[in-house]
């Protein structure tokens, strides 16, 4: 009998998991689900095998692309890098698609995609959108396009259909919500990534929501075309210095955002918890934490009556007590929570110290939550040590 099982999976090329053979499972993007480097390479040779037993299955594409390049993004790779040796590959796969699927949305799609949003490739953008203009994997494109030419008309559109598609994480617009809520007025915050850009974007173009608010992702700001609009809008001289000034693209963003920091005028700075230190490192004795975001400030304030406010007024916190959807994001909900505890339990010592127990034990269980939601132990052992004592 364990003869021709094993016979079986031979023949059939199945591999042994938990006593059933691996499938291939769809490979959502990047900001709406994600796994380990591991698990990408193998949904990658999976999704590889069911391009080659059926190549007209157009998704099997996308699958096979996406799985490859998070694969490449989760194992260190430098994608944006001109002399990433792992750019071949993905180019690659397009030019084998290319040969079967030339008219598909999904190749037109893929094929900006691949193009990191150069301009030249908009054609592939235009195509895609011609052939399926309610897809929702191509809306955060289609924003990223109009954002940087600064058509606020044509973001707003796409940010709405964006949003009626239904597929955004309620977890992620509420924590996107509480960064923004807490800003002041006319505020520029910096951002760094698709997770806390986008649902910020969308709650502006859908809501109405705190459209006083600039928007900036750190990494279109190295794009000239949307750098220069940006200041303009804000009233900021232009940074007239040029990339091949300086060593590397990261220092060449940290100029920036320092020409920004300086020519702020009357308005708020704020930079996301969520952004790498390195942007922010050189105001670190200058920014105060209250809640998800760092503000820049040159004089001392009391930043923790700030954060009282936010954690009694202003955030919703309802999502991290009770989740009522099937989230397939929420373990980046989870992982994104964690930004919460830097400046809850300073509050929390506070509460502790002015005699509010009440507040002090509603405020405990709220962070064990937020940290064993997170899986992560460390987490979890350290608010255990902070509320036991």
């Amino acid at each position: 009998m364990i003869r021709n099982i094993l016979i079986f999976i031979v023949l059939t090329g199945c591999t042994i998991n938990n006593g059933f053979c691996q499938k291939p499972e769809k490979v959502y993007g990047f900001a709406r689900q994600n796994h380990d480097c591991e698990w990408y390479k193998t949904q990658a040779n999976l999704w590889k095998t069911e391009t080659e037993k059926n190549p007209q299955n157009t998704m099997a594409w996308v699958y096979w692309y996406r799985s490859v390049r998070y694969s490449l993004m989760t194992c260190g790779a430098d994608l944006k890098s001109a002399s990433c040796c792992s750019r071949p590959l993905l180019d690659s796969i397009m030019i084998k698609m290319g040969k079967i699927l030339p008219n598909s949305y999904e190749y037109n799609y893929l094929m900006y995609y691949n193009g990191m949003s150069n301009p030249e490739m908009a054609k592939y953008l235009m195509k895609a959108l011609e052939i399926a203009p309610d897809r929702p994997e191509i809306m955060s494109d289609l924003v990223t396009y109009y954002d940087i030419q600064c058509n606020q008309a044509k973001v707003d559109e796409y940010c709405k259909k964006w949003y009626a598609c239904n597929e955004l994480s309620p977890g992620i617009l509420t924590w996107n919500y509480n960064m923004m809520v807490s800003l002041d007025k006319d505020a520029i915050i910096f951002l760094g990534g698709d997770m806390d850009t986008y649902p910020k974007m969308i709650l502006q173009s859908t809501k109405n929501f705190r459209k006083d608010v600039k928007i900036l992702n750190v990494y279109l700001l190295l794009n000239e075309s949307f750098r220069n609009g940006k200041l303009k809008e804000m009233g900021i001289p232009a940074f007239e210095q040029k990339t091949e000034k300086f060593k590397d693209r990261s220092s060449f963003q940290k100029a920036i955002i320092s020409h920004i920091v300086k020519n702020a005028g009357s308005r708020p700075v704020y930079f996301a918890l969520s952004l790498p230190e390195e942007c922010y490192q050189e105001y670190k004795d200058s920014i105060y934490n209250e809640g998800l975001v760092y503000k820049y400030s040159k004089e001392r304030y009391d930043n923790i009556a700030v954060s009282k406010k936010n954690y009694e007024k202003l955030f919703l916190l309802d999502y991290i007590r009770e989740q009522f959807t099937d989230d397939i994001s929420q373990n980046i909900v989870n992982l994104s929570n964690l930004n919460y505890l830097a400046a809850f339990i300073p509050l929390y010592e506070h509460y502790k110290l002015s005699g509010d127990f009440q507040k002090q034990k509603e405020l405990g269980e709220l962070m064990l939550t937020i940290a064993r939601d997170s899986g992560y132990h460390d987490y979890i052992d350290y608010i255990q040590s902070v509320v036991k004592e």
